[in-house]
């Protein structure tokens, strides 16, 4: 049997702040067992419904709070869904705490980063290239070296890895490092690749490279104009 699941707004009357308005409330509550927060959120108390649990005035204020309560209940029972769905043990406190973000493994981008290169080490000569394995060590160097010089960390949360920081990142490869477009690419490939993995293993929604598209320059190799170059070249030909 399907224990009965509920969500209720309210505002604490007990709690005003400097502003004359009162906290926004969240109840859940499970077969009898309760876990109460406090949102991100206030109200005058002479703007607040509790029948309907929403904001009774007509300005943007209080539209934007009466959007985000309804955004809060409907991931609250998604929450609730996808723990019955794998069969969970399911109770207030385990319903907030993923609300929260508390049960969640907070993966670090370098972190992750140094793992795939590691792994990608162990298959040199199967899968990969020195050279290749090189281009990623000098990828995941450089963007470290971006984050400490424009954002003061040695490691970002994947889920903070956003594309204005991989736009800021091509920037940095072009502009302090003096790469040309193709080189700048292949390192690009691969920052997708390990946010891909990332993607693919949920740690994050989605790839933030967003409308980032590559498009290699095509490179016009000359032809040999030095007489002592071309005699070497022809006579090489001529060998094999």
């Amino acid at each position: 049997m399907k224990q009965t699941f509920n969500v209720l707004f309210f505002i604490r009357k007990t709690r005003a702040l400097k502003s004359g308005e009162n906290p926004i409330m969240l109840r859940i509550s499970i077969a009898g067992q309760l876990s109460e927060m406090q949102l991100k959120r206030a109200v005058k108390p002479n703007l607040w419904n509790q029948n309907k649990e929403r904001c009774t005035g007509k300005d943007a204020a209080s539209l934007e709070i009466n959007r985000y309560l309804e955004s809060v209940k409907l991931r609250l029972f998604e929450i609730h869904r996808k723990m019955e769905e794998e069969g969970k043990l399911i109770n207030p406190m385990e319903i907030k705490r993923k609300f929260l973000g508390l049960d969640e493994e907070h993966k670090m981008f370098f972190q992750v980063f140094q793992e795939h290169n590691d792994k990608c080490r162990e298959l040199i000569g199967k899968d990969y290239a020195k050279v290749t394995i090189s281009r990623f060590d000098t990828c995941l160097k450089y963007f470290r070296e971006m984050s400490i010089a424009q954002y003061q960390r040695k490691d970002i949360p994947l889920k903070e890895v956003a594309n204005g920081m991989i736009h800021d990142y091509i920037h940095f490869l072009k502009a302090e490092k003096g790469l040309q477009e193709n080189t700048v690419i292949r390192y690009m490939k691969v920052v997708k690749k390990v946010l891909n993995i990332a993607v693919n293993y949920d740690w994050i929604q989605k790839n933030p490279f967003g409308n980032i598209r590559f498009h290699e320059k095509e490179v016009n190799k000359e032809f040999l104009t030095n007489p002592i170059a071309r005699t070497i070249y022809i006579g090489e030909l001529m060998t094999k």
